[in-house]
């Protein structure tokens, strides 16, 4: 069973450029979960699979066309799935 995850985003305020953006991932992007940047608003979503589980570091870069401008971020993500086991007694 995979659930979606709340989204992750971060907004560039302060620049009046059109941005750039990259994330990298340790160790890889969970499967499942995409990142866009619009509008200078990176996001982080998606519906991790199965076997994304575990915890994934990720840093996000802007930068500008002509390279006067770049910023990086960073942060964790968890994901965990919890399976339930019915067991029936007869």
């Amino acid at each position: 069973m995979s659930i979606a995850m709340k989204d992750i985003e971060y907004t560039v305020i302060s620049c009046s450029e059109n941005l750039n953006a990259t994330i990298v991932w340790t160790p890889s992007q969970p499967d499942g979960v995409s990142f866009t940047f619009n509008n200078n608003i990176a996001k982080i979503s998606g519906t991790p699979s199965g076997t994304a589980t575990g915890t994934f570091s990720y840093v996000v870069s802007y930068n500008n066309n002509s390279g006067t401008v770049s910023e990086s971020l960073s942060g964790i993500y968890k994901y965990c799935i919890i399976q339930f086991v019915w067991k029936y007694l007869f």
